[in-house]
């Protein structure tokens, strides 16, 4: 993964400052060779530092810190830059865009517009922070055997 830049600064009294940025490109199943999804996940901790805490009699060293997850998702039209090239084929890239790609564009939107929301779902799930649409194969509070007795 390409991993774009990486900071730490180490404060005396407050710890550690650490900052990631991660991009990706993806190119989508159908319609790769125009389209890409573009992913920018941005890391920044802040208050790091190591701690001992003591768990069922045992002292464990670990960081203790507060994260903070930063993902921003965009589409990328004429990924290659085929229709950039020549003046001509510029003008009517925007044409091709407005009118006849619309529906395309629309149904690549939603396309990484799920797929985010679900990344964001498995990261909280991971983290173990409240989610907004729950994955049933990772979170098992659904009952196994049925709803019980209704009365």
């Amino acid at each position: 993964f390409n991993e774009e830049f990486y900071l730490q600064r180490e404060h005396q009294k407050a710890g550690e400052e650490m900052w990631i940025w991660w991009r990706f490109i993806k190119k989508p199943e159908r319609g790769g060779h125009y389209w890409a999804y573009a992913l920018d996940v941005d890391f920044h901790v802040i208050l790091l530092r190591e701690v001992e805490v003591m768990h069922q009699g045992v002292k464990y060293k670990t960081n203790w810190g507060e994260p903070e997850i930063i993902m921003t998702a965009r589409l990328i039209e004429d990924y290659q830059g085929l229709w950039r090239k020549n003046a001509f084929m510029a003008e009517l890239h925007k044409i091709f865009i407005k009118r006849l790609f619309k529906k395309e564009l629309e149904s690549h939107r939603l396309v990484l517009y799920r797929e985010i929301y679900r990344l964001q779902e498995a990261i909280k799930t991971y983290f173990k922070l409240k989610t907004f649409l729950p994955e049933p194969e990772l979170q098992k509070w659904w009952p196994q055997q049925g709803i019980g007795d209704v009365e």
